[in-house]
């Protein structure tokens, strides 16, 4: 059984602004969700107690003078822990380019009924990625949960 969430806008729309130095909620709307008891809510999945497998990544974009350095995790704001830290990536100054965190896939039990975040920290406040506009949907984050236990 799978949960699988992302941040999917229409070809040329723009990503939601980052702020600096704070761990930013990334927008998330919900795919496919085969979990019974899992669901999604202003950007909040709630997952059932469980062991689940998952992975995520997160774009940001650099426009401006400054150097980014960033990362993403899932949070789990019922319990304020950190479930998982994704890699750390870095765009340098004056660099108009995007890149994006990863995390890899990774494993975590949940004992009872759990609020997640995908959770993105950048140094510098910037947009969550740049649009395309290839008339293709815009993808900015995801998140992929498979319950196996």
């Amino acid at each position: 059984t799978v949960f699988w969430v992302r941040d999917e806008k229409s070809s040329g729309t723009a990503a939601q602004s980052l702020s600096a130095a704070t761990w930013n909620k990334r927008t998330l709307a919900s795919k496919l969700n085969t979990i019974s008891g899992a669901s999604i809510a202003s950007s909040v999945v709630t997952l059932p107690a469980g062991t689940y497998e998952a992975t995520a990544f997160a774009a940001t974009s650099n426009n401006t003078t400054d150097s980014i350095r960033h990362k993403i995790r899932l949070y789990d704001t019922t319990n304020a822990a950190e479930l998982v830290v994704g890699s750390s990536a870095h765009l340098s100054t004056g660099a108009t380019s995007s890149t994006q965190s990863t995390i890899p896939m990774s494993r975590f039990t949940l004992a009872g009924s759990t609020n997640i975040e995908l959770q993105h920290y950048v140094s510098a406040a910037d947009p969550g990625g740049a649009a395309v506009s290839s008339g293709s949907v815009e993808v900015y984050a995801e998140a992929y949960f498979k319950k196996v236990g």
